[in-house]
């Protein structure tokens, strides 16, 4: 498996995201399973992945998603709970988060979900995409996520020495620029079925379209 060296300091990156206009991203259409492609990456999760499911799951999906992507927020609010129920929960897929931020509250918003622990990491993403119209377009995008993960319990003090951390903001920022050499990413949500990409917020229905032929 080939990974992208970066040769970047983080700094740049972060501008980079910055600058990034938030349609290029979060505008992904909801084109389901219509169009899959098959792609060189792996379907191995590595140390930065957060993963659910049995390990020997015959199905593996990877998601990239943005924090501040309304389309994701719709798929974990509407799709994901009966892909949890009906297919990671018995043991048939593998499921893989990872990072693809879009703008600098989908950095912050990944680091503090990663800062919540594995135990806890998808609660607190739970959390932040059914509240991500009250932080993702806020001016003061930190203090307002710090409201909102007060519900999980989670302090602002923790919040401050997260988005410190240089070293899981490079962490989550490398994982992007993985999806983009390997997946081709260009769109969130995005997700690498078996090796094949499919692009769009997939309903529930869709996404069985794209499983039940890979199952035994």
């Amino acid at each position: 498996m080939k990974y992208l060296k970066i040769g970047l300091p983080v700094a740049i990156l972060i501008a980079g995201l910055i600058a990034i206009v938030v349609v290029q991203s979060d505008s992904a259409p909801n084109n389901g399973a219509v169009a899959g492609e098959t792609m060189d990456g792996g379907t191995s999760p590595d140390g930065s992945d957060m993963v659910l499911g049995a390990e020997d799951a015959p199905v593996t999906v990877i998601e990239y998603a943005s924090m501040s992507c309304p389309h994701c927020a719709h798929f974990h609010a509407t799709t994901f709970p009966d892909l949890k129920k009906n297919y990671i929960d018995t043991g048939k897929v593998r499921f893989i988060y990872r990072d693809y931020p879009i703008n600098k509250p989908a950095l912050e918003g990944a680091m503090i979900t990663r800062c919540a622990g594995p135990d806890r990491f998808f609660g607190f993403l739970k959390l932040l995409f059914a509240k991500q119209h009250i932080w993702a377009a806020n001016k003061d995008s930190v203090t307002a996520i710090k409201d909102v993960v007060k519900l999980g319990g989670m302090k602002p003090d923790t919040v401050d020495q997260c988005l410190a951390d240089e070293k899981l903001k490079e962490q989550v920022l490398s994982m992007r620029l993985r999806a983009e050499q390997e997946y081709e990413v260009v769109s969130t949500p995005t997700f690498i079925v078996q090796g094949v990409r499919h692009s769009g917020a997939l309903s529930f229905d869709e996404f069985e379209k794209v499983l039940k032929p890979l199952l035994p």
